[in-house]
Order: C-alpha cells, then structure tokens, then sequence
C-alpha cells in the first residue's frame, strides 16, 4: 500500500518537477526572445533613421545648390534682365515653393548709380519703368538713399512678384532688419545661413532660415568683385517634403537644432526658441547626426513614434496557459512528439530535395530565356546591320544615277528599285521596333517639329501610290491649329504612313482623306499640352466584326488567304497603336464591309517655346537695325521679340502676312529686314516675299525665313526669292545674329557662321569607312555636293591623317572596321592635345541603329547618329549644323 501511495506522490512530485521545469523553461525563452526583439529593432530604427537623415541632408544641400545657382548666373554674366532672372528661376525650381521668395540685393559703387539704373529700366515690365533706389523709413517713409562706404545696397530683383509697394530699388542700410546680415556678408564675402526663426505676421508664415550667397565675379586679370547677395528665405518645415521622408511620418518625430539652440519639431511643426528651451533628456532609443550648413553645425535628432511596449504581461498568460498544458501532456505526448518529429524530418528532407531539384530547373529556364533573349537581340542587330550595309551600296547608288541623264524607262526602274528598297526597310524597322516594344526598351523622343512638315512628309510620302491607283488622296486641316509642337516625329510619321499607306493599299477606288483636328488638354491655358487627332477616312473594303477583333494583334492580318491580295508583316497596326499608347493617345477604327474604314489616331503634344538656343552671346547692333517680324505662333513672336530686342533691334510684329503687307505699304520708314515663318495662314512665306516686292519700296528690306519646316522644301520653293539666309528652328541665338547682320551689311564676313544648305561648298571632311562600294557611295554624294572629300580604311588611318592636318571640319565614321574600329578611333581622337582637332564632330555612319548602340556611341566621343542606308539630306543637315555648332564655340 506504501508502495503505491510512494508511486502516486513520486508520479505528482515528477508531473509537478516537469510542469515546473516547462514554465521555468518557458520564462527563460519569453526574457531571451524579448531582448533580441528589442536589440533588433534597436538595429532597424537606427538603420532607418540613417536613411532618413541623408535624406534630410540632400534637402538641404539639393536647397543650397538651387541658391548658389542663381548666384552663379549673377556672377558668370555681364548683365542678367528680369526675364532671364525669372526663366532662370522657373528652371532651377520646377515648383516655386508658395510663401517663399529669393531676392537678388545689387551692392555698386556711387559711380555706377545712373548707369545701372538704366540697365534695370531697359527691363520691359512694367514695374522697371521708373525705377529707383530710395531708403524706406518706418516702412512708408521714401528718401533718398543712404551711401554706406561709398556704396549703394538695394533690391534690383525678386521672385516671386512683390504685392507690397516700395520692394524694387529699397535701399540696405545698416539699420534695416536683414542691414547686420547683409553687412557680415559683405565684409567677409561668404555664404552665410540666419539661424532659425518663428513666423514674422504680415511677411512669413511658417518657421524659417535666410540663405545668403555672395555674388563673387572673376575678372580676367585673377581678382574678384563683390557684385551683390542672392537672399533666399527657406521655410524650415519644405526640407521635410521629400516623398521617402513624408511616408515615415507615422514611424518618426523629427527634431532640427540650430547653431544657437533654437528647436523645430515636425511633423508637430512646432518652433521653439532656444531661450524657451528646457533641457530634456533624450530617450535611449534616439537617433543624432550633425548636418553641415555651409559652415554652421546644426543637430537633427530622430525619435521613434511608438516606443517597443512591454507586453510580458500578456505574453506571460499566454505562455503560463500554453507552458502548464505542455508540462502536463509532455509526459504522455512525449513518444508521438518524438516519433512524429522523425516522420516530419524525413518528410521535409524529401521535399526540400524536390525543391532543389525544382529550383535548379527554375533557374535553369531563367538561364536560357535570357539567353535567348540576349541571342534573339544580337541576332536582330545583326540581321539589320548586314542586310542594311548592302542596302546602302543599292540605295545610294539609286540616288546617284537618279541625278544622271537618264531614259524614262531607266528613270522609272531606278525609282521601283527605290520603291523595294523603302518596302525591304518597312519590314526591317517593323521587325526591330516590335522587339524594341516587346522588350520595353523603346523609347519617346521631343524634338521641336512643324505640323506643315508632317503634312508634306505625309503627302509627298502617299501621293504617288495613290494616282497610280487612281484614288484622291487628301489632308485637311479641320481646327485652329498651334504649328510649332514638340514631340516625335519619327514615331507619328510612322504611325500615320501605316494608317495611311494601309488605307490606300485597301481602297481601289473612291479616295483616302486625312483629317487633322486639335485641341488643348486644358482649355483653359493657351500653352498647355496639345492633342492632335488624325482620322484616316477610305472608301476601301472595309472590315467584319471578326477582323477589327485581332486587327491589333502582332503577326495578324484582315487578309489570310493562301492567295494573298495584300502583303506586309502583321506588326505594323499593332506597332502604331503602342506608338499612340506611349505618345499619350490610341488608335481607334470603325468600319463597315464593303463600304469603307475610318481609322483615328491621337497623340499628345508639347507647344514649342524653344525657338531659340541661348549661347552666351555677347553681341549687339551697331547702329540699331529695324526688323519687322512674321509668325503665326505667338510664343515664337515673343521669343523672336525678347532676343531681338537684347541684339539692339527695334522690332514690329505681326501674327500674319496681310497685316504685315499692309503696314508695309502705309509705313514710310523702310525697314532693315523682314524675319518671316513660311507657313503662315492666308498667305505663306513666299506669298508674303511677294507680296512686299510688288509695293516697290524705297528701300527694299532683306529677307530671312526661320521656320520649323523642311528647310529644303522652302529651299525649292524659294529659288526665284531674294532671301538671304533660311534658318531651322530652334535657331542659335548667336546664328540668329550673325544672319541678319551679314544679310543687312551684304557682307560674308559677319555672316560667317550661316552655311549654304543646299550645298557642302569649302567642307573638307574625313571619312573613315572600309567597306570600297560604301567608299564609292559616299564619296560621290559628298562630291556632288561640292564637298572635299579624304577617304581611310579604317579608324587607325583616320587619326594618322588627322594629326597631320587641323583643316578637317568633320569626320564621318563607320563602326565596324579591321585594325581599329569607329569607337577606339573616337575615344582616341577626344583624347588628343591640340584641341581643335580633339573637338572635331564625328557622326557615326553605320548600319547598327538599336537604341543600345546609338546610346553607345554617344558616350564615347561621337556627336551625331546617321544610319544606313544614308538618307543624304538628313547626312547633309547633320553636317551643317554640327560643323556651325563647333564654329559657335571655337569662336
């Protein structure tokens, strides 16, 4: 009986020894596994917060830089005007921030008083126009201004535009709120940043600091001059703005302490002046960096939102609950525990296996398809770039004979052949753009484009086909339309010559009609984005519901039958619509069998401001020239006014033609030149020429066309014009320049940098090409064009001959060459010490045209791209305008 009593207590004793040693067990889990949950998200708080105060650092350093950008501007010009001040601005701020303002405080000597006043009056605004320098006393008092060691500090310009009276020309005295400021700046002429400071009622809103940059210019002799102080208030709360900072609100606070001590808390956005300050100690989990501020040590300090709480409590419950149900079952489960264990052991090594093996497959796939992604890629460059190199021999070949006297009927083959070749290179581009889009690597260009050359293209492109199918084929204009746009015209060329090559090869009768509509994206600004919609009307065979259903699925086509009435690759529609897609737009169709198709193409558009290209020109007319000026664009007209007028010109501007004409006939100052579009509504360029040569002037002005058309259409239609230079816009300011004063002068000295495009007369270029037909091609085209020509075999000949000789004004060069290739010749080439030769432009000449490559070439020495087969007058452009670029800056 002992003996059992002795068994019951001894299995209590060991069910109470075990249930203990489980909760014991348990406690001592729950403290370790506690610690290490704290120690880890100790590591993760610190890590972030690092994070985030870098981003903090880049605010600040990214708010610096914009201001030392202006100042820059200030101290490497020999005057800035208030539009280039606010263009300026707009540029290094893509968005102002509201409630800020940066002033710009001119310090001169008493003897530049009246000669800089001046300056700031020639400033077109109407705030300029009686401009002073005056001291303002208790804030509505005007005197005269105050002279402070010979010197006069005053407000010459600010952004945004002041709404208070008495800002422009407010003289910097000591006494005034930013004079001690101001004054440190000058005396010791470094940047300087103001400690923080509460909103100011009635000025600033928000917490703030000053940033004041000096205005240092470098004369050419080695010394400096103080010029002045850009001021720029920053509200303390913007350097929190970045988008990373703004989405860990919910984990941090964030403190920033001054040089002196006083505190801003975000996203509390609470200030709190050093004086009001109480010294709390921080909480252990903290985190501090230092942030220079342009020689001012400031702290930022970093707390975490939700301290770790101590939940062992809970955590006890569950554990004591779950511990006291192990302890008395581990006695009876202990067996199946331990054999179930050996069971899920092996269970999971099988399976762990089988994932192995699964994912050795997996990355064996990935393997491969990358390859054959990579082997599918180099294969397409391939194939284009060796069927491309031939074609070239064939198609330049074609152009040259094309310029002999020949029979009609050899005309009319040499003009097929023309024909099969545009069709061999359709197929090629359709192949390599549906690669380019299957990848994702294609790419949307903006470049400043005419609609009027988009029309032409179109056209001359169609217009044939169509009369030899005995169908109309017609483009109307259909709305207002703005003709200076930026966006692709390669990409919308493309788009519109498959819709409407497409319309025509399905119509055998009736006509094909292109109606062109546009309209603003925002109807309530007259500059913003531009949609244009181009609806392709045909009276062709229409399509069935069942067609229009896979019509822009790639490799499908209306026509499948083994008869084949209709060729092509599939891919063109499907192409176009992705081209629409990534250009803002779509393509929509509806249509009806037998009866007809209309197929409507949108795409979005930039307006074109950049009419002309700043390029430090430092030129004015002597004595001033009178211009008239032409254009139906009045952003062009108010560009075309502002450079016009920086040149010394006094410019008249009319938005068309026949007001132009009239006040021609009814003004008797004649006029130096007239600078014109040539498309213009009711009367174009050449009808306006015209039209101003039948009034029989006194004196007949000079005539300059700048115009974003095909300069060579303007170049035919013009031929029995006395127009002295015909410009491409955007245009050089420096170009713009030297054009009308060689055209008013008759001299062509000053007209130096305005080439002849219709020929390459007195260019000597160096053309690097190994392949002999090529040789023969190029040669010939250049030499038509009255160009001197040396021809190499290959990159290591090219700069052998170019060491020898600083006459070369271009080079042209292939890529693929024996002994040394197009690149190593280039890399080179830019690596020489006479810097003329060094800077020499080098357009890549070669069939390769993948985005890849093109992207290559141009990090590594080359300026320009033109691929084969050579499209001479798009060579021939590229020539001129890099060859006046390098002019421009040898100059």
């Amino acid at each position: 009986m002992k003996y059992f009593n002795l068994q019951k207590h001894s299995s209590k004793i060991l069910t109470l020894i075990v249930f203990l040693l489980g909760l014991a067990g348990t406690f001592y889990l729950y403290d370790l596994k506690q610690a290490q949950e704290r120690m880890n998200a100790n590591v993760e708080f610190q890590s972030q917060a690092n994070l985030r105060a870098r981003d903090i650092s880049s605010e600040f350093n990214r708010s610096f830089f914009q201001v030392t950008s202006v100042a820059n501007l200030f101290a490497s010009s020999n005057w800035v005007n208030y539009v280039e001040f606010s263009n300026f601005i707009e540029s290094v701020y893509p968005t102002f921030p509201a409630g800020r303002r940066l002033s710009v405080l001119r310090s001169i000597d008493l003897d530049q008083k009246e000669e800089t006043i001046a300056k700031i009056k020639e400033n077109p605004q109407p705030q300029f126009s009686d401009f002073a320098i005056f001291d303002l006393i208790d804030g509505n008092v005007v005197t005269p201004p105050s002279i402070h060691q010979n010197r006069l500090n005053f407000v010459q310009y600010t952004f945004p535009q002041p709404t208070q009276n008495h800002f422009y020309g407010r003289n910097i005295r000591p006494q005034s709120p930013v004079g001690p400021r101001f004054f440190r700046v000058i005396e010791n002429q470094q940047p300087y940043i103001s400690s923080i400071s509460g909103p100011l009622p009635g000025l600033i809103s928000k917490p703030f600091f000053l940033h004041m940059q000096p205005i240092i210019k470098k004369q050419e002799n080695g010394s400096t001059t103080f010029e002045g102080i850009i001021v720029s208030s920053q509200h303390i709360e913007d350097i929190f703005g970045n988008n990373v900072i703004q989405q860990s609100l919910d984990q941090f606070n964030y403190r920033i302490l001054d040089q002196n001590g006083n505190c801003y808390q975000y996203p509390q956005k609470q200030f709190t002046p050093a004086s009001e300050r109480s010294s709390t100690e921080l909480p252990p989990l903290s985190f501090q960096s230092t942030i220079n501020v342009e020689g001012s040590q400031w702290q930022l300090i970093i707390l975490p939102k939700v301290a770790l709480e101590d939940t062992s409590i809970e955590l006890l419950r569950s554990i004591l609950v779950a511990g006291i149900a192990l302890s008395a079952l581990v006695a009876l489960l202990i067996f199946q525990i331990l054999n179930q264990r050996t069971k899920l052991t092996q269970l999971v090594k099988v399976k762990t296996e089988q994932l192995h093996d699964q994912n050795v497959q997996l990355e064996s796939a990935v393997t491969y398809a990358e390859k054959s992604a990579q082997i599918k890629s180099e294969f397409l460059a391939n194939m284009s770039h060796e069927i491309r190199t031939p074609l070239n021999g064939i198609y330049g070949f074609s152009q040259l004979l094309l310029e002999t006297e020949l029979t009609k009927q050899q005309s009319n083959f040499i003009k097929q052949m023309d024909t099969s070749v545009n069709h061999l290179m359709t197929v090629i581009n359709d192949i390599l753009d549906f690669s380019k889009i299957e990848s994702g690597n294609i790419a949307i260009e903006s470049v400043p484009f005419s609609i009027y050359k988009l029309i032409d293209f179109i056209h001359n492109s169609l217009n044939e086909n169509a009369k030899e199918k005995g169908i109309d084929f017609n483009i109307n204009i259909l709305s207002d339309i703005k003709p200076d746009l930026l966006g692709d015209i390669v990409r919308t060329n493309q788009v519109l010559l498959n819709l409407c090559s497409n319309a025509i090869k399905f119509t055998n009768k009736g006509n094909v009609t292109v109606n062109i509509y546009m309209e603003l994206v925002d109807p309530t600004d007259s500059s913003s984005d531009i949609t244009l919609r181009f609806e392709v009307v045909d009276t062709g065979i229409g399509l069935t519901p069942e067609q229009r259903k896979g019509l822009f699925v790639a490799f499908t086509q209306a026509d499948t039958s083994t008869t084949r009435n209709f060729g092509g690759t599939g891919l063109g529609l499907a192409i176009s619509q992705r081209l629409c897609q990534l250009m803002g737009g779509e393509i929509t169709v509806k249509s009806e069998y037998g009866v007809g198709s209309t197929f409507t193409a949108s795409m979005v558009f930039r307006q074109n401001k950049n009419i002309i290209i700043v390029d430090d020109l430092d030129e004015r007319y002597e004595p001033p020239l009178k211009l008239l000026v032409v254009d139906d664009n009045p952003l062009a007209l108010d560009v075309l006014q502002l450079h016009l007028t920086k040149m010394n010109a006094v410019v008249t501007s009319f938005d068309n033609g026949k007001d132009a004409v009239a006040h021609l006939s009814n003004n008797p100052d004649p006029y130096d030149a007239v600078l014109l579009d040539w498309t213009l509504p009711e009367m174009d360029g050449k009808q306006i020429i015209e039209a101003i040569l039948a009034l029989q002037l006194n004196k007949l002005p000079k005539f300059i066309v700048i115009s974003s058309y095909d300069l060579s259409i303007i170049e035919s239609a013009s031929t029995d014009l006395p127009i002295k230079s015909i410009l491409q816009k955007p245009c050089l300011e420096s170009k713009l320049f030297y054009a009308i004063k060689g055209a008013v002068n008759d001299t062509e000295v000053d007209a130096q940098l305005i080439t002849d495009s219709k020929t390459l007369i007195g260019f000597n270029i160096l053309v690097a090409e190994d392949n002999p037909i090529n040789q023969i091609v190029i040669k010939t085209m250049l030499t038509n064009a009255k160009a001197n020509i040396t021809i190499v075999n290959n990159g290591q000949e090219c700069i052998d001959t170019l060491v020898k000789s600083d006459t070369f004004d271009v080079i042209l060069m292939d890529i693929h060459m024996p002994i040394m290739d197009g690149i190593e010749a280039a890399k080179f080439i830019r690596a020489l010490d006479n810097k003329k030769q060094a800077s020499i432009p080098i357009i890549a000449l070669t069939a390769n045209v993948m985005k890849k490559d093109v992207d290559y070439y141009l990090l590594n020495g080359m300026d320009s791209h033109v691929a084969k087969p050579v499209d001479f007058n798009q060579l021939k452009l590229t020539i001129i305008e890099l060859a006046a670029k390098n002019k421009l800056h040898s100059k």
